[in-house]
């Protein structure tokens, strides 16, 4: 059986894409018989929302990138974890790239997971200076980015900047938190 579409609904129900759709996202202007109708329709045959349909109209991937040297690490392993306890609570999800250390291969990851239209962007990077001018272009483009792993001497600008924008940062995750507090230690152990 193939998936049912908005369409399908409509034609079902003798009613519009429009009201169907209106119905779907919980909208008001909807009376509550022909939205009892359309969800319970849409239940029925399993309808799924076209999250690259959505993508286009609200202009948000629900995506963010996350690009690591060595996704094979123990610091990256527990990032990555993390990270998905985060979302899993969220309607984003993550694109992994790896960069295997090689300087070439982060600056493809990164044109590559902003072509995919990501709304956010996590980067260990393997050298603080190459790719930054990519990293700054993409910021100045309102892509959110967090850097990772760097001394804190190194990134003080990075650090008021991120006290200063934190409401855009928490967006990130969707969680609505106010504040980030970000604590890095040396995981090798010893």
């Amino acid at each position: 059986m193939r998936k049912i579409t908005i369409k399908d609904i409509a034609v079902a129900l003798n009613k519009s894409q429009s009201t169907v759709s209106k119905a779907l996202a919980g909208r008001e202007d909807v009376s509550a018989e022909t939205k009892k109708l359309i969800i319970d329709y849409a239940t029925k045959f399993n309808f799924q929302k076209n999250k690259f349909g959505s993508s286009l109209r609200t202009g948000k991937s629900k995506l963010i990138g996350v690009l690591l040297p060595d996704i094979t690490d123990k610091f990256s392993v527990s990032l990555l974890s993390e990270l998905e306890d985060e979302l899993s609570e969220t309607d984003y999800n993550f694109i992994l790239m790896q960069s295997k250390g090689d300087i070439n291969i982060e600056k493809r990851c990164i044109d590559k997971l902003f072509d995919r239209g990501i709304d956010g962007l996590i980067i260990l990077q393997i050298d603080k200076h190459i790719n930054s001018d990519r990293l700054k272009e993409l910021e100045n483009l309102g892509l959110p980015i967090i850097m990772i792993d760097r001394n804190i001497g190194q990134f003080l600008g990075e650090v008021e900047k991120l006290k200063v924008n934190n409401s855009r940062y928490s967006t990130i995750n969707g969680i609505g938190r106010k504040a980030i507090l970000q604590v890095i230690t040396n995981c090798e152990q010893k």
